[in-house]
């Protein structure tokens, strides 16, 4: 997979959740684990105001998943500005020709 497009399937993912457009994210979700009210309910529940990074450079760690043409995904999230303990979880399928890849959001949660 190529690392810039991860970073602009991120930046997407991200700047959505940001935008608090989280009906928007459900529907580019290929196979949604959660509704649009979860994604929600995880951040309000955190706390705080999800912001892409301050520089251009993602923290996250992928697996391949073996036997398949995905990689699973753990992105550390940035809150207020700051990196915080909040990691989205989520994977990305190396198929189409769109800026990003198709992707589905597993969990977002405290790691």
């Amino acid at each position: 997979m190529n690392t810039r497009r991860i970073a602009q399937t991120l930046e997407l993912i991200v700047g959505l959740l940001a935008q608090g457009r989280f009906a928007d994210l459900h529907q580019l979700d290929v196979a949604p684990d959660l509704t649009a009210d979860d994604l929600a309910t995880c951040l309000r529940q955190y706390g705080g105001q999800v912001c892409l990074p301050p520089t251009p450079q993602w923290y996250y760690d992928f697996y391949p998943i073996i036997g398949t043409d995905k990689l699973a995904i753990d992105c550390d999230l940035f809150m207020d500005g700051e990196l915080s303990d909040l990691t989205l979880q989520c994977v990305l399928w190396d198929e189409g020709v769109q800026q990003v890849y198709p992707f589905t959001i597993n969990s977002i949660h405290v790691m």
